[in-house]
């Protein structure tokens, strides 16, 4: 699996980064554990998951029905594999995890804390909020999309 952090500013102290060495072993065994293409968000994300995995404190692993942001996450390589057919030649942003998952991609998790943060400028610099409607937000996207693939 690969780790991906792009856009990351260090972690805001060192108690969260302890945090983070303290469950790495964790996440590190949950996702030799997984046998299907996953991908795990390295932040909490909007939305109730499904706890499937302790990482120990308070802290776990949720099964997710979407997710967004790339700024920090493990993927496993047949999640990887995955995402090269889906993404050449590019349709969709690399993020749309939700799309990904109904599309039989990936299976999505998420922390429920903060392991990562974005990097504040290269958020407040962003226009992806801005530009127009990418893709037809329908129920019926992830169908059409697999038909073209």
């Amino acid at each position: 699996y690969t780790f991906a952090a792009p856009d990351l500013i260090p972690l805001a102290s060192a108690e969260e980064f302890k945090e983070f060495l303290d469950a790495y072993p964790r996440i590190e065994s949950f996702m030799n554990s997984q046998i299907e293409p996953s991908v795990l968000l390295l932040r909490r994300n909007n939305g109730k998951g499904k706890v499937v995995y302790p990482l120990g404190g308070n802290h776990h692993v949720l099964h997710m029905l979407a997710g967004t942001m790339a700024c920090g996450y493990i993927i496993n390589r047949k999640a990887a594999e995955n995402l090269v057919k889906a993404l050449i030649p590019v349709r969709i942003e690399y993020d749309a995890w939700a799309i990904y998952q109904q599309l039989g991609y990936i299976k999505l998790y998420s922390t429920d804390f903060n392991y990562v943060e974005l990097n504040p400028t290269m958020s407040s610099n962003s226009i992806i909020d801005q530009m127009e409607k990418r893709y037809d937000d329908s129920c019926q996207f992830p169908k059409k999309l697999k038909m073209e693939m």
